[in-house]
């Protein structure tokens, strides 16, 4: 049987310099060509245009077309913050924490190996299986067969071992958290000491409604109003004390049961990131693909994954914890840091795109690079020979696509709010170093 689930890609830390405005601007190795060593910075956010609408020959055969909307907060501070990880897997205050706001009162044991009344409940499933959830699951005879070899070897009852919460935990781990009514609930932590997951009920999956494909039986309407779900989202979150805290967007979902095979209720999922005075960081799930720099040395990237929470509401509130490179402000660096000039900016674009799109495939002769929008958002980068301390800066995210493409996929670009730089949030050390030696 074949179970789609998500993946969680975890990154690592890519350690690398964000100059200071005061320092001489010089555009990373591999850009097109050196913009003024004497930047001028914007004098007014108020200033700069509400639609950008350009069209400039960046290389021979490569043009770059701009008619896009320019996203900003007009008239607002744009801080440079250091933040540090939250350790959620060493320190058993976070884990306390987050039992305590989903009122999960129980004993946390290490994974034990699955019961042979567990299995027969998959099992019988598996043979009785006759379609009712869709897509979602395919049963073959070499997945029954596993299961018999697996429910041959278990145990009558789980072997459980207590788990001290004191000592905090492991990376790439799960525990299980036997509850007061005795449903069993899952916590997981990820390869990064500020990733980690936490399920009400250790078999159930929950899904994004996207995960549905046509011929799927259409969700049952949700047992609460969207309204409510980010009440009790924004209410949980509060009691946490986390600062990634902010809406970014909502999505219907269902939980799907691993045993039973089937689907369960429709619920609501949540999407957070930060909000920097008004302006809101990258939101990971809607970054769009990673197009590689053309030269991944020029490029200054994340020290861990994005920041983000995702939480899953339902009828008996927040079942579902996802947790992704979470940070705490350590200083201001900048209470509002000067932007560099927007008509640089605007030719940092022109160039960056235009080196990027520089080589033609086979078979093209001319080639437009479409720019659909320009905003302005927060982004996580090194700090200075820093492998364990993260910058959130302002930079420019580019909305684009090449007319060669057959999809006419939107890729995205990041330049550096600050000093015109290629930045890539979404690239971790560990990614560009692996990028460079291929």
């Amino acid at each position: 049987m074949k179970k789609r689930v998500f993946v969680i890609l975890l990154l690592f830390c890519l350690c690398s310099c964000v100059p200071t405005p005061e320092a001489e601007f010089v555009v990373n190795k591999g850009d097109a060509d050196k913009v003024d060593a004497r930047p001028t910075f914007q004098e007014s956010t108020e200033k700069i245009l509400e639609h950008l609408l350009l069209e400039e020959r960046a290389q021979r055969n490569v043009t770059i077309a701009i008619d896009a909307d320019v996203q900003i907060q007009r008239g607002a501070a744009f801080p440079v913050l250091e933040v540090r990880p939250v350790n959620t897997v060493s320190d058993p205050t976070f884990c306390r924490k987050l039992l305590d706001a989903l009122d999960q009162n129980g004993t946390v044991y290490e994974e034990w190996a699955r019961t042979r009344d567990e299995i027969q409940e998959e099992l019988i499933a598996c043979l009785s299986y006759h379609g009712q959830a869709g897509s979602l699951v395919e049963v073959d005879s070499e997945y029954v067969e596993e299961l018999q070899k697996e429910y041959n070897r278990a145990a009558a009852k789980p072997d459980k071992l207590a788990h001290d919460l004191q000592q905090g935990f492991e990376q790439a781990k799960r525990y299980y958290v036997e509850k007061d009514d005795d449903t069993i609930a899952l916590l997981l932590f990820h390869f990064s000491d500020n990733g980690g997951a936490f399920c009400d009920e250790y078999h159930t999956l929950y899904y994004d409604e996207k995960m549905l494909e046509p011929g799927d039986e259409p969700l049952s309407p949700p047992a609460i109003s969207e309204e409510q779900a980010i009440r009790i989202g924004d209410t949980f979150l509060m009691n946490m004390g986390l600062e990634c805290n902010s809406l970014e967007g909502t999505d219907r979902g269902f939980a799907f049961s691993e045993t039973k095979l089937e689907r369960g209720e429709t619920v609501w999922w949540l999407r957070y990131v930060r909000d920097i005075e008004g302006t809101k960081s990258i939101d990971m799930r809607n970054s769009g693909a990673v197009n590689y720099p053309k030269d991944p040395a020029s490029a200054t990237g994340a020290p861990w994954e994005m920041e983000y929470i995702d939480l899953v509401v339902g009828e008996r509130g927040v079942v579902s914890v996802v947790w992704a490179g979470l940070t705490e402000t350590t200083k201001v660096i900048q209470p509002s840091a000067a932007l560099l000039g927007f008509d640089t900016i605007q030719q940092r674009i022109i160039q960056q795109l235009g080196f990027q799109y520089a080589i033609l495939p086979k078979g093209v002769t001319e080639r437009t690079v479409n720019v659909s929008k320009v905003a302005l958002v927060y982004g996580l980068i090194c700090e200075k020979d820093r492998d364990d301390v993260g910058l959130y800066i302002p930079m420019w995210e580019i909305y684009y696509h090449c007319s060669d493409d057959p999809n006419q996929a939107k890729q995205r670009m990041y330049l550096s709010a600050l000093d015109g730089s290629t930045v890539e949030p979404r690239i971790t050390r560990n990614e560009l170093m692996r990028e460079m030696m291929e």
